[in-house]
């Protein structure tokens, strides 16, 4: 698996993503436009360089030529250097460990690339491929949140996970 950086190009595929079904399952914001998406790829990063001055990162997985996953970096804390991971598969590829992959590549990238000294990943309670995804990377659930955010108009409980440099290094 390689990773590469936001690409235009990349984009209608990107937005499949978001329109599917079982995304849509576990994602209380509304699908974007692909404007919205365009807005974002022209600000996010994928230099882990500029830890200290951006304020997100997102890459895409390729699988041979396919593009399987993506994952992203949000809510940069450069003071306590903390970053929250989030990542998500693309359709064809779920149930084939890519979450995993995924996840272990980019995690490793942050602690051998950056200062990053801790993951955090927020996952809802019954996504449980993401759940074990998260486990299998070496992430430990630190904690639930109860009813942190609404999912349809309905309370849903978040299940929150973090990985710390030494534990992987």
């Amino acid at each position: 698996m390689t990773l590469v950086p936001a690409d235009s190009k990349l984009l209608d595929s990107y937005y499949e993503y978001y329109l599917d079904k079982e995304t849509r399952r576990y994602d209380p914001f509304p699908a974007p436009s692909i404007d919205s998406l365009k807005d974002r790829f022209a600000w996010v990063s994928s230099q882990l360089t500029e830890f200290q001055n951006a304020q997100s990162f997102f890459w895409f997985l390729k699988q041979d030529t396919e593009v399987v996953a993506h994952v992203s970096l949000n809510n940069l804390n450069p003071m306590m250097m903390t970053a929250e991971i989030g990542f998500g598969v693309f359709p064809a590829a779920r149930g084939k460990k890519v979450a995993t992959s995924a996840i272990r590549l980019v995690t490793q990238k942050v602690f051998l690339e950056s200062l990053v000294r801790k993951l955090i990943a927020y996952v809802h309670e019954n996504n449980l491929p993401s759940r074990k995804a998260l486990e299998s990377a070496g992430y430990k659930q630190e904690g639930l949140f109860r009813e942190s955010y609404l999912l349809n108009g309905l309370p849903c409980n978040e299940a929150v996970y973090g990985v710390l440099r030494h534990e992987l290094l």
